[in-house]
């Protein structure tokens, strides 16, 4: 969880440095997209040994490598993770997947929970910073143990109307009073900054999809 949180709080003031964020990638149906969640960094967190590069900082952004993730029959599995060529490249194509894991059961990322999405769509004009895209379509999806057990497709007028309600559900629970707490004493934003932070990142926060 704090691996994640550190993660969204250092895309979300992104604007604010110079250094390129690229994201990791997830397959789904055969097709290749964008992705913004960095399973990866919480795995490193216990296998040290095993990342490939070690990052000149402590964040997403300079992680120094792209892992492409995959839904393989509802689960969430390790598809690949590359490195660049040569440090001043900005290519990732050497796949050193093999010596970071080489058991085929360690592919399938069992440690994973929450609420993620990904943008199925085209990309809309009017997003203005990488981390903050908006898509013409979505697929949000649920998991547990690494097992997805539910999906659901929005387009964005959807996705928005579902970001506010699970964020109007969210906002009555003990879990937010406990995350807004730790947000307000390991940050410097407002309460105001804190709200609206939570409201961008509801689907990750709130862990479960409340629809009915």
């Amino acid at each position: 969880m704090k691996t994640l949180l550190f993660a969204l709080l250092t895309i979300f003031s992104l604007h604010t440095y110079s250094q390129e964020y690229i994201p990791d990638e997830i397959i789904v149906d055969g097709i290749t997209y964008e992705y913004r969640y960095h399973h990866m960094e919480y795995y490193f967190k216990y296998h040290t040994a095993r990342r490939p590069v070690v990052p000149q900082d402590s964040t997403v952004v300079g992680r120094n490598y792209v892992a492409t993730f995959r839904i393989d029959k509802d689960r969430m599995m390790l598809h690949d993770l590359r490195i660049k060529t040569h440090a001043a490249a900005n290519d990732y194509t050497l796949s050193v997947l093999p010596k970071i894991i080489n058991n085929e059961n360690e592919k399938f990322l069992n440690w994973i929970n929450g609420l993620f999405y990904v943008g199925i769509g085209e990309k809309l004009e009017q997003s203005v910073n990488e981390w903050d895209i908006e898509y013409t379509d979505y697929l949000v999806f649920e998991v547990k143990k690494g097992i997805v057990v539910r999906k659901d497709y929005f387009n964005n007028y959807q996705m928005k109307a579902f970001k506010d309600y699970q964020y109007e559900r969210f906002h009555r629970t003990a879990d937010y009073q406990k995350l807004f707490q730790r947000l307000k004493k390991q940050t410097h934003m407002s309460d105001w900054q804190i709200e609206s932070h939570i409201l961008k990142n509801i689907i990750y926060y709130s862990k479960k999809n409340m629809l009915k």
